[in-house]
């Protein structure tokens, strides 16, 4: 994974991966939403990178306007 400076802060760890379809290092936990497991593709190129700034769920969560217009 990369540096913790350049994830996602809504990244939670796996302790147990057994209890997941696929193995997964880390689910993402935002206040007031739901429990997410982002697809090994969107986690590598945008939880586990500085793209998660752009990640609506991100924006959301940080007060911002998801849509592209702002």
């Amino acid at each position: 994974m990369a540096d913790a400076d350049d994830r996602c802060p809504f990244l939670v760890p796996v302790m147990a991966d057994r209890l997941w379809m696929y193995p997964m290092p880390a689910y993402c936990r935002r206040p007031g939403a739901r429990v997410k497991v982002p697809a090994p593709e969107t986690f590598l190129r945008t939880c586990a990178s500085p793209r998660h700034v752009r990640c609506p769920g991100y924006l959301a969560s940080a007060g911002r306007d998801p849509s592209p217009d702002a």
